[in-house]
Order: C-alpha cells, then structure tokens, then sequence
C-alpha cells in the first residue's frame, strides 16, 4: 500500500494543481438577485478583492510571530533535506 501511495502521489498531486489552476483562472459570472456575490476570477477575488470591486472586503488576518514561532518549533526538522 505505501508503494502504490508513493507511486501514485506525484500523480495525484499534479492533477489537483492542475484541477486548482483551471478553477482559478474561470470566470464566475454575476448572478441575478444576488448583488452580494462578486463575479470575476477567483485568484483575482482572494488576492487583490479591490481590483475586483470597490466594494468587495479584504478578509484576511495578519498572522503574529509568536504564532508562526511555536507552529516552525512543532514542526522541528520535518520537509528539511
């Protein structure tokens, strides 16, 4: 079963990078009697919501490094060759 996982990753991981790129380069169109959804590329929505619309929100959160500090020292030396 490890073999067949480890045989089979690299393929699963290409085609869900593959399905991610082609849903965030489609368009979503506007939708009637829903004024709150924002239409346009996915990519574009999350990361820059102001080129979108003007009146779309950034919803994100800044993250502390006391946070990122004790997540980097659980993590220890994993992913690193």
């Amino acid at each position: 079963m490890i073999a067949i996982a480890f045989i089979h990753l690299l393929i699963l991981r290409r085609q869900v990078e593959h399905f991610t790129h082609i849903w965030n380069i489609h368009n979503i169109r506007k939708q009637k009697n829903r004024s709150w959804l924002i239409a346009g590329k996915p990519h574009l929505n999350y990361f820059h919501p102001k080129i979108v619309n003007d009146t779309a929100m950034d919803c994100g959160h800044p993250v502390h490094d006391a946070v990122l500090k004790k997540i980097k020292s659980a993590l220890g030396t994993y992913g690193k060759k």
